[in-house]
């Protein structure tokens, strides 16, 4: 049997949940060479093609047969970098040992967004052993595309046999699972993602009154489909003996998983993205650098929180934690005038896209984002 003419082959359909009708995108790597034998090196590049979808980042993992191909490099294509404008690339961690190579992303920085074809990742590949087996595969994992406004967008179901993110958002008058009193929710808003040990999921909440912006949880197994969830409440949840110190902006519980999901058995890190209102902070003349995130763990625990960015009327904070149960976004008091929010990054409020772009940067930077989508790339073997 002789291999001729492999193709590797991959497409997704990519849906604008805002669209009523489906607008579709590609994603699909370059022709295998015929005829590999073994110590042959040789490119694969993963185009992508939005069809007139603006898109700011991309992102995805690379699982592939340890016996047969090693990865040597992965570096950026042209997908972003046509347009002229500051991109960020990684070109992830290859372990070859393990036949994996994780945290490849890549985004704008500006204000461009690209709705050109273009490639995004070029994978060089050495065959260790001649490429005759129609079994190999190169799995892609963690996929995800994100348009200008940072939205994820997904593959169409019916077409991918991948998963995609799951959420949904009501108002407290159902009640909730945890036991806070349903008096007490204003909000309520969760996701199913996959979770991998070391890969980080990014949870992105959406609703304009959660003031919790993204949940990145690092796995320290693999737990498949997790739902996290955010509580906002209206005040101190009814299930702590008392109410954090300083002044307090919001009350929220953040739950992932069922009881007991969320110990170091299960997550080696989390971190919270959230914004508090300029309005607020001005109001109750508090000092932007006192903003600090709290966690109730038989007591009122502070967690180390860092300042991001300013974004129109909200400075965005980032916030480390080691758990998951109910949590206070306080303040204290300035003791002077309000200091401008000196030594925050301001995005200009006149760019939306802006904002994304940024916590796209923050995000991806940091951690590998996004819902497990899993496509299985074949060598077809023709006789």
């Amino acid at each position: 049997m002789r291999l001729i003419g492999h193709k590797f082959f991959l497409f997704f359909l990519i849906a604008i949940i805002e669209s009523p009708a489906a607008i579709a995108a590609t994603v699909y790597p370059d022709q295998l060479p015929s005829n590999i034998s073994a110590g042959q090196t040789f490119d694969i590049g993963v185009k992508v093609d939005p069809q007139s979808i603006a898109i700011a980042g991309a992102q995805m993992d690379i699982s592939y047969n340890k016996s047969v191909l090693k990865i040597n490099s992965i570096t950026e294509g042209n997908l972003f970098k046509q347009y002229g404008t500051t991109t960020i690339f990684n070109g992830g961690v290859i372990d070859n040992s393990l036949g994996r190579a994780v945290n490849i992303y890549g985004s704008i920085i500006g204000q461009k967004n690209g709705q050109n074809s273009g490639t995004f990742i070029i994978i060089n590949f050495t065959a260790l052993n001649s490429i005759n087996d129609p079994q190999i595969q190169i799995n892609l994992e963690n996929v995800r595309v994100v348009d200008p406004d940072g939205n994820q967008v997904f593959p169409t179901p019916a077409s991918t046999p991948g998963q995609q993110e799951k959420g949904t958002s009501s108002s407290g008058a159902g009640g909730s699972s945890s036991g806070e009193n349903h008096t007490n929710i204003e909000l309520i808003e969760k996701y199913d993602l996959y979770i991998y040990r070391n890969v980080t999921t990014s949870y992105r909440f959406r609703e304009q009154t959660n003031p919790i912006v993204f949940v990145n949880i690092t796995g320290n197994t693999d737990s498949f489909e997790i739902t996290t969830s955010v509580e906002v409440l209206k005040r101190t949840s009814t299930l702590v003996k008392s109410g954090a110190p300083g002044l307090v902006y919001k009350n929220i519980n953040i739950w992932a998983g069922n009881f007991g999901y969320a110990t170091p058995d299960n997550i080696k890190h989390a971190e919270v993205i959230f914004r508090v209102p300029i309005a607020w902070m001005e109001a109750n003349n508090i000092d932007p650098d006192s903003i600090e995130m709290m966690r109730y763990d038989d007591e009122w625990q502070s967690l180390p929180t860092r300042k991001i960015g300013t974004y129109n009327s909200d400075i965005l904070y980032e916030s480390s934690t080691i758990g998951f149960s109910f949590f206070a976004i306080n303040g204290k008091k300035s003791t002077g005038e309000m200091n401008n929010y000196s030594g925050t990054t301001t995005i200009q409020p006149e760019n939306h896209a802006n904002l994304n772009n940024y916590v796209l940067v923050v995000v991806f930077a940091s951690i590998v984002t996004g819902s497990i989508l899993v496509y299985r790339i074949r060598m077809l073997k023709k006789k």
